[in-house]
């Protein structure tokens, strides 16, 4: 499918989707939120695909990794916590057995890590390329889930750690930032978040919408595997989180952060207009980012 047509089709399935009862966060977020015996369930879902998230070549140990990884960092942006996860693997006919073995010990270590074990799942060949896809549930952290709306002209943007230099491979290490989104979540309420799957500008635009933003090219940390910056702010899959914070919190939790992971703030939400300022000088810039196709 074309990348326009995915947006489209995306657009489409927002717009036709039915209010279903007990599902207090439908689609278009990070993941939804289904009410579920007095509590609300978190349930993201994420398939990676061979030849547009990873390539043949890459380390199977790696690849099945970041199949688990996306969801839970799905699960951070929402302010939740993994309780465990269920995975499909389509295969191409004749894929080496300890190949596969070595993907699915990479998704059973990052789980075992984060409280998340895989418990179930499926598997199918076929004539086509490696696609993982998994299913992760979550329990929230806090009161509410945070969500990619509420943001307001003032909100302060932030993001953790660096971006940039995902095509060197940092894509297949990333590590989900779970730890960072419980300080968060105890830190403020006033809160609007996403991870950066498609780049940060086209990210930031949707935990803005209906607003601009203003970045400083001198405060966004970059990877040391970026190659520059405007590259970095589109290239997509940092999987850091980006997010817009009311302006009376944001001071108090940058000065209160003890993570080793940095806390950056990087601009602000505007009424309008995307713009960033590199030495001194203001330039609109279009929000670009990672395309699926």
């Amino acid at each position: 499918m074309p990348p326009d047509d995915e947006l489209t089709f995306l657009r489409w399935l927002q717009e036709t989707d039915l209010h279903h009862r007990g599902v207090t966060v439908p689609l278009g977020d990070d993941a939804a939120v289904v009410e579920w015996a007095g509590a609300e369930v978190v349930v993201a879902a994420d398939a990676i695909a061979e030849g547009t998230h990873f390539l043949s070549g890459d380390e199977p140990h790696l690849v099945g990794r970041k199949a688990l990884a996306v969801n839970l960092s799905d699960l951070a942006a929402m302010g939740a916590e993994p309780v465990f996860a269920v995975a499909t693997a389509s295969l191409p006919r004749g894929f080496n057995l300890s190949q596969a073995q070595a993907m699915t010990e990479g998704m059973r270590q990052l789980g075992r890590e984060h409280g998340c074990p895989i418990v179930g799942g499926d598997t199918v060949t076929h004539d086509g390329g490696v696609v993982l896809s998994v299913t992760a549930i979550g329990r929230l952290m806090g009161a509410a889930p945070v969500r990619r709306t509420g943001a307001e002209p003032g909100y302060v943007v932030m993001v953790t750690g660096a971006i940039g230099g995902s095509r060197k491979g940092t894509h297949l290490s990333f590590e989900p930032r779970l730890r960072e989104a419980r300080c968060l979540v105890d830190a403020t309420s006033r809160l609007s978040m996403i991870d950066v799957s498609d780049g940060l500008l086209l990210d930031l635009t949707r935990i803005t919408p209906g607003f601009g933003f203003r970045l400083h090219a001198e405060r966004i940390p970059l990877s040391e595997n970026a190659d520059d910056l405007h590259a970095a702010l589109s290239e997509g899959e940092d999987f850091e989180l980006l997010m817009a914070m009311h302006p009376d919190d944001a001071p108090r939790v940058l000065a209160e952060w003890s993570l080793d992971t940095p806390l950056s703030e990087i601009g602000e939400v505007t009424e309008s207009g995307h713009v960033l300022i590199e030495g001194g000088v203001e330039r609109p810039v279009a929000p670009r980012g990672f395309r699926h196709g």
